[in-house]
């Protein structure tokens, strides 16, 4: 049961929204070269035909393409730019294959939940590009709680198809205009709001005054218990990534939703058309939990703003963005 009850936010009781005097706002611009990898066969008519599915869209959480996660001599190398290279989804890359989560989407998941450290971090890259079907044999009574084995001899995990496309994702804030993903579409540059205060959408958990917030994946959320804290690495030995490696944090666990939670969700999904199996995926915000015990690093990275009111799930909440004020 949701810990707010039937309780509104200020911003859904009063219909209003936060203003900020002061207001901290840089031009962004989205980034086509990225955008295109993120579709199937690097088609870039794709970000022409569906538009609306891959720009940046006002108020949405704009995010800087950081460092990738392939080797430097892998990845195409982005000349500078006077205005930083930005998305707010991940394209075509998460799309469901049959009743199976993408690749993309299972190397995302086990990344961010398992890395407790930078050292773990970069073994678990290593791992991705080097591992054997030895280091991913699946687990008694959890069928689908390990990556797909290679179907043609290979030893090779699939990860290669999709390391180029991967990076680590920087928050910049939220938009205040809309940028298009191709040129051929319109304007590609965006005004985004990095610091201030501002009434945003809430993701799938309750945020009280005063949490620090972090933004996340959607298909994220089964990582996470109903509380908004990180499940537990399961299987894992002292020093040793592969066990849970072979454990989908959410396999045996699903998340479920409210039906209030479920009727507000619907009713934001509104605006993008949204259709099941393409998605629209944005990033979301959640309070960030700590755990002492075992620190996720990619979560902590992940924190940039605080909660200046109390909201349920999928609901409008006002949050304070300042990174370097945490």
């Amino acid at each position: 049961m949701s810990q707010l009850g039937n309780t509104p936010s200020l911003a859904s009781s009063t219909s209003t929204s936060l203003d900020s005097a002061c207001k901290h706002i840089q031009q962004c611009r989205v980034s086509q070269d990225h955008m295109t990898k993120f579709v199937k066969n690097n088609e870039s008519d794709e970000l022409i035909r569906n538009k609306f599915r891959y720009c940046v869209h006002k108020d949405e959480l704009v995010l800087g393409v950081g460092k990738p996660w392939a080797k430097d001599s892998m990845t195409k190398k982005f000349q500078n730019n006077a205005y930083p290279r930005v998305v707010s989804n991940l394209g075509q890359l998460v799309e469901a294959e049959g009743d199976e989560p993408s690749d993309v989407e299972k190397l995302i998941k086990l990344m961010y939940h398992n890395a407790t450290s930078i050292p773990v971090r970069n073994e678990i890259l290593t791992k991705f590009q080097n591992a054997n079907s030895a280091d991913f044999t699946p687990m008694p009574g959890n069928p689908k709680g390990y990556l797909k084995q290679p179907t043609s001899g290979s030893l090779q995990m699939p990860f290669e198809p999709h390391v180029q496309k991967i990076h680590d994702f920087v928050t910049i804030g939220y938009s205040n205009t809309l940028g298009w993903a191709h040129a051929h579409c319109g304007d590609t540059m965006t005004s985004v709001m990095i610091g201030g205060l501002r009434t945003v959408l809430n993701g799938d958990f309750d945020v009280f005054c005063g949490d620090l917030i972090q933004w996340y994946w959607p298909f994220e959320r089964d990582c996470f218990t109903r509380d908004g804290r990180r499940k537990d690495i399961k299987f894992q030995a002292p020093g040793d990534i592969h066990g849970s490696l072979r454990v989908d944090p959410a396999g045996l666990d699903p998340f479920k939703e409210e039906k209030d939670t479920v009727l507000r969700k619907q009713f934001y999904d509104q605006q993008y058309g949204q259709k099941k199996g393409t998605e629209k995926v944005v990033g979301l915000i959640k309070p960030f939990k700590r755990d002492d015990n075992q620190p996720r690093l990619y979560d902590w990275y992940r924190v940039f703003a605080v909660a200046l009111c109390s909201a349920r799930p999928r609901e409008r909440v006002d949050i304070r963005i300042s990174r370097q004020a945490l």
